[in-house]
């Protein structure tokens, strides 16, 4: 288990200077597991699991314990990047049991399907074909999943496969008769819906959305606006946030339009930059992503700094990187880097209703290193969390918040008759009373770094005058 301080926050009152500082925890909650690819926090308070070698699982976040629910290690084709990818549960899964997959086939070639299962309680069963006969590769096949709860349509990332004959073999991106390269968008039963954007166009795919993609590994939704993650090739993976009917520029243009050979084609083709670029010299291997926002209130969020950021993890630098939105989720306005190296590659991440954050490493997906590839318990989920946010039975919150408004710590009144004690720095009791109150004024207090300590909470905060 391992704690490292985040990033302190100054909020500014008059001549005051109240700042919230933040530790992040790490530890291991499973291991033993193959190459997983997809994980997300499921209704049953699980974490859900694909393995690239075709195999779904729950995960008990508090035991480790891993129930596998099912087993098609042979129909999956598993090469290189190739295997069981992403995966997406219906909305209204509790009325609704329905579990989509894409996975990839070999028959006379190398394709890609979606398949839908029903959770029965114990295993999926029922499998259902929806959308198949994709072209695909043992590279860049994506391929994430996501159901829009909005209007119930099925969003799936599909690769360029390496198809083509123009520069990186991936001009079927630009092309919209293919399937490869794109942002394909259905109903729940594979078929196209009629507002997508080149339904009627005669000789497109009616199942585009958006083309020109190299290969996306990451989506999310946030702010009402779907955001993806995107390899580059040898530099630029992006952040792109996607536009109905809109061209990102592969294979012709990688990352921002900085270039003189991609200034014209940008111009011409109305390009789609991306909102982050990942980076001009080098590339992360961008994979999973997700958003720390809107499945709990801020109050009660595990690690306030990431609140309103996409976080992403990436595979070629083995890098979490958390990138701060404006309010409008239309730019990132910070970013912040951890975790580089120390667990190796990273695929995917899930964030639980409480705000704990889950990573799923990727060494035994043929492109690790030392020391990880060595590691008896192969490939792990690990949780992120701040641990002073221990939770309640009753409520999922700290009891000791901070108002930046008056200078005071609010209490929970369920902690009314306990003992509060503020500590400094070096660990000496400045006070310590009984609380019966939801308000501790904590302005009488000169400027230095204090703990407030309530029952197994602690709250560490800065006063500056």
């Amino acid at each position: 288990m391992k704690t490292i301080l985040l990033l302190t926050l100054l909020f500014i009152l008059g001549n005051h200077q109240l700042a919230q500082s933040q530790e992040i925890e790490t530890k291991v909650v499973a291991t033993g597991l193959d190459t997983p690819w997809e994980i997300l926090w499921g209704p049953d308070n699980f974490i859900w699991t694909t393995e690239r070698k075709g195999i779904v699982s729950r995960i008990d976040p508090e035991t480790g314990e891993k129930f596998e629910i099912l087993d098609i290690t042979d129909i999956v084709h598993e090469q290189s990047e190739s295997g069981l990818m992403g995966m997406v549960l219906h909305p209204n899964f509790t009325t609704t049991p329905h579990v989509f997959i894409v996975y990839t086939i070999k028959e006379q070639g190398i394709e890609a399907r979606i398949e839908r299962y029903t959770y029965d309680g114990e295993n999926l069963i029922d499998p259902v074909i929806i959308f198949e006969n994709v072209p695909g590769a043992p590279t860049h096949d994506g391929a994430r999943l996501l159901i829009d709860d909005a209007d119930m349509t099925l969003y799936f990332t599909m690769g360029d496969a390496r198809l083509g004959s123009g520069p990186g073999n991936g001009d079927l991106a630009q092309d919209l008769s293919s399937p490869n390269g794109k942002t394909l968008r259905m109903n729940l039963d594979g078929s196209a819906p009629e507002d997508n954007p080149f339904y009627d166009v005669s000789g497109a795919n009616p199942h585009v959305w958006t083309y020109g993609h190299r290969n996306q590994q990451g989506i999310v939704k946030a702010n009402g606006m779907l955001y993806t993650a995107e390899h580059g090739a040898s530099i630029a993976d992006e952040l792109n946030i996607l536009e109905k009917g809109r061209n990102y520029g592969w294979p012709y243009v990688e990352g921002l339009c900085d270039k003189e050979s991609e200034i014209d084609f940008c111009d011409e083709n109305g390009i789609v930059e991306p909102i982050g670029e990942y980076y001009p010299d080098y590339t992360l291997a961008l994979a999973g992503i997700d958003y720390y926002h809107d499945i709990y209130p801020m109050e009660n969020a595990s690690i306030k700094e990431w609140w309103n950021s996409i976080l992403m993890v990436g595979l070629a630098r083995a890098r979490f990187v958390q990138a701060k939105l404006s309010e409008d989720g239309l730019t990132i306005v910070e970013e912040n880097n951890y975790f580089e190296n120390e667990f190796g590659r990273l695929r995917d991440i899930c964030v639980s209703p409480d705000g704990k954050v889950y990573i799923a490493t990727s060494n035994f997906d043929g492109r690790g290193k030392e020391p990880f590839i060595s590691d008896p318990d192969k490939d792990k989920i690990i949780e992120i969390h701040n641990p002073y946010t221990s939770l309640s039975q009753e409520k999922n919150i700290n009891p000791v918040t901070l108002s930046h408004d008056n200078l005071s710590l609010i209490i929970d009144p369920s902690h009314f008759g306990k003992e509060l004690a503020i500590y400094n720095l070096v660990g000496v009791i400045i006070s310590s009373e009984k609380i019966s109150s939801s308000n501790f004024n904590i302005g009488n207090l000169d400027s230095g770094v204090y703990f407030a300590k309530l029952d197994n909470h602690e709250l560490k905060f800065i006063i500056r005058k």
